[in-house]
């Protein structure tokens, strides 16, 4: 909600009462509602909504008074109840009855209170409370809806959820000593989203789980001890749109890994084919992130997920994926990000409109890749391998002249195939990356070769095409170095990098289906080849511009012109001057 609207807000509910804060009907400052329960002032019984943050209370006032429940008996109005940290001493017989969401984070019950009336709840949020039983036996929550108990570190078992009928939302993150789920899950047919992520000790799922027919996400991330018990007859949740069955980082790995795999194999007397085929068609989004999946688990399985628009397989160690892969007609995302083991990716679907791959293995290299736009599937066919240096490649690398780098040093690779550059950063393998007759290279460094004509922290330039005899002009480099201040992986397809040429009162744009993505608090530097002879003529401005997504940070810019004149041995070029900006 805006600050301003929030304010508002404030002001029409002070309006309300402006001298009795026990006649309004909503009590959100802290200090004034602990003084309503400190003193049980008359009139309370307006109030609808009340919050206190234990926290939020001055050390020295609530040192000198304890509170008990029966400070709320007169809030006979109460429907919204928001507490954190608070203790209350008595019996809850006298609380109000008409409560449809309570939130009451770090409550300090084993279990809620026999005489608590919540059978009008519709949400119901106790984190990080010492819950161990929730309730004893079976308890009516006749319309509640949401049913938030994660980080309820001390819970071992799940309660009975049989009298839950209308319950949407059952959220059980973090419950780091949870190991069963009561089979009465499978009552709740009107359940949409579940998340177990990061139930450490959690080992199975009852097979009464697929009776969920509109489950639609369930979230399994770091349920590290989840063994190879998978519930019967999956493929019967229709709805069910996303499975997150992430690891934890690889540098976290651990035995685990697999987990997901063999429990879609139980125990391995399922084959491959079926451990996918087990999986309901209706999935819109996977992630099997850090799972340990090789090539032999995959094969070619994934085109009965007809649906499937997000797929995450980072962090695993295949060398290929796939040709089935194809099939995924509505695949949007493909996630690829730490599949250092990756030697070339099959014919992808033309719906993909955003492809992430980082830190390849040696034959893919070790920039992160962010593709965006649709492609036909032949041109990202073999996209990232690399060939043996060819008379393009070797040109390429002279005319964006990165062999007279003192810090960059050209070497052949027969292994692995690719032209090669020594960096700050160690051994480096270059890519080229050709795009509709604009070729583009992306590298882990900091500066821009000395060259170039730059001004650091600009993103603008214009120059004027030599006229001099002796110089042919053919083209020019751009060359730019940014970074990024934002988490990786949280970039729009439409948010996309441009460089923009003004010439002759003709404006051209172009935005690179590749890009390079740097580590955190790393550099990147973009070199990107244009050949324009056939457009531009001696004497002709040119105002060059660098458009990044809001994430990224232009740190140096550079222009750099070309000759078709020059020679391996000679690339110097010729020397600019940048015209004032209009």
């Amino acid at each position: 909600m805006h600050q301003l609207l929030r304010e508002m807000g404030w002001e029409i509910v002070r309006r309300e009462s402006p001298e009795n804060h026990g006649e309004r009907s909503r009590i959100w400052c802290h200090g004034d509602s602990f003084k309503i329960l400190r003193k049980k002032i008359q009139g309370s019984r307006s109030i609808k909504s009340f919050i206190l943050d234990w926290e939020q209370v001055n050390i020295a006032s609530k040192c000198l008074v304890d509170l008990n429940t029966d400070a709320f008996a007169s809030m006979s109005n109460l429907k919204l109840i928001h507490l954190n940290n608070l203790r209350l001493k008595g019996g809850y017989a006298n609380f109000p009855k008409g409560l449809v969401w309570l939130c009451w984070h770090h409550v300090p019950w084993d279990h809620i209170p026999v005489d608590f009336y919540l059978e009008d709840l519709i949400v119901l949020d106790l984190c990080n409370s010492s819950l161990r039983h929730v309730w004893h036996g079976i308890r009516c929550f006749p319309g509640l809806k949401i049913l938030n108990l994660s980080r309820c570190h001390g819970l071992v078992r799940t309660p009975d959820f049989s009298e839950l009928l209308c319950l949407e939302i059952l959220m059980l993150e973090e419950c780091t000593n949870l190991a069963e789920v009561h089979k009465s899950i499978g009552n709740l047919q009107n359940l949409s989203f579940s998340s177990f992520k990061d139930c450490i000790n959690l080992k199975r799922l009852p097979d009464e789980m697929c009776k969920l027919t509109s489950l639609q996400t369930l979230i399994l991330s770091g349920c590290s001890k989840l063994d190879s018990e998978i519930p019967n007859h999956l493929e019967k949740m229709k709805f069910l749109g996303v499975i997150r069955a992430d690891g934890p980082l690889m540098s976290q790995f651990q035995k685990w890994a697999s987990r997901m795999w063999s429990w879609l194999m139980r125990n391995g007397t399922l084959s491959t084919k079926r451990s996918i085929d087990c999986l309901p068609s209706s999935l819109v989004n996977l992630s099997l992130a850090n799972c340990n999946i090789r090539d032999d688990m995959m094969r070619n399985n994934l085109s009965s997920l007809l649906c499937l628009e997000h797929l995450d397989l980072s962090g695993n160690p295949f060398q290929h994926l796939p040709e089935s892969i194809s099939s995924l007609t509505r695949l949007d995302t493909l996630m690829l990000q730490g599949c250092t083991s990756l030697q070339s990716l099959p014919s992808l679907p033309s719906s993909l409109e955003r492809l992430l791959i980082s830190n390849f293995g040696p034959v893919l290299g070790p920039l992160d890749i962010y593709m965006f736009g649709r492609q036909e599937p032949d041109k990202l066919q073999g996209l990232f391998k690399l060939e043996q240096l060819l008379s393009f490649d070797v040109e390429m690398i002279y005319n964006v002249g990165l062999q007279k780098s003192e810090s960059m040093r050209i070497t052949q690779d027969n292994t692995n195939f690719g032209a090669m550059t020594t960096t700050a950063q160690g051994k480096t393998t270059i890519q080229v990356f050709q795009d509709g007759g604009i070729s583009n290279i992306y590298l882990p460094v900091q500066e821009i070769p000395d060259w170039f004509c730059h001004a650091t922290g600009t993103c603008h330039a214009c120059f004027c095409v030599p006229s001099s005899s002796s110089f042919d002009f053919c083209g020019f480099n751009i060359c730019v170095v940014y970074t990024c201040s934002d988490m990786r992986g949280n970039f729009e397809s439409s948010c996309r990098a441009k460089i923009r040429i003004v010439a002759k009162g003709q404006i051209l744009e172009y935005s690179p289906e590749i890009f390079g993505v740097p580590e955190a608090n790393e550099d990147m530097l973009w070199l990107s080849h244009w050949t324009l002879s056939d457009k531009l003529e001696a004497g002709d401005s040119v105002a060059c511009s660098i458009i990044l997504p809001a994430c990224f940070q232009v740190k140096k810019f550079g222009i750099h012109l070309v000759s078709p004149h020059q020679n391996s041995a000679d690339k110097e070029g010729y020397s600019i001057q940048y015209l004032p900006l209009a």
